[in-house]
């Protein structure tokens, strides 16, 4: 029997308890924090559309239309669209990131490879492999300030 059974014993036996003997301290709390699991459907439409629409830009801007002189690397401006499109689909897909960023980075590899002239197609691959990436760490940066800010 615990502290708190006990005085609750003496006093409903009718006899007075002792000025020493107090009702246990309460359970200290622990704040739960329910992780989130499965696919979210709005993070995969998210990280598709930003890796669709970008990939659709740089196509236009750097394949479809005589560029003028290079001010932008069009393999780091392809790296990038695949970067945001992982990181946003990781942050709202913290559940499950890693599916999340591959299949966010889906169109934008399709549109690379299929339609893209100016980077040769290993990079198209080695910049898709960007979002998975990007994606976790989104995901994991997420649940690091949620905790931290459960924790104050």
């Amino acid at each position: 029997m615990d502290v708190h059974a006990l005085a609750v014993a003496a006093r409903t036996a009718g006899g007075e308890t002792s000025r020493y003997m107090t009702d246990a301290p309460p359970e200290p709390k622990i704040l739960k924090i329910d992780r989130p699991r499965g696919t979210r459907p709005l993070a995969m439409a998210v990280g598709t559309a930003i890796s669709a629409v970008g990939g659709m830009a740089l196509l236009i801007r750097y394949d479809l239309h005589a560029p003028p002189p290079q001010t932008l690397d069009p393999g780091a401006a392809w790296a990038f669209v695949q970067f945001l499109a992982g990181a946003w689909s990781g942050v709202l897909g913290v559940g499950n990131p890693l599916v999340h960023g591959l299949i966010a980075g889906i169109p934008a590899l399709v549109l690379g490879l299929l339609w893209g002239h100016t980077l040769p197609a290993q990079f198209d691959v080695l910049a898709y492999l960007i979002s998975p990436a990007a994606a976790v760490i989104a995901a994991a940066v997420m649940r690091y300030s949620v905790r931290q800010a459960s924790s104050h």
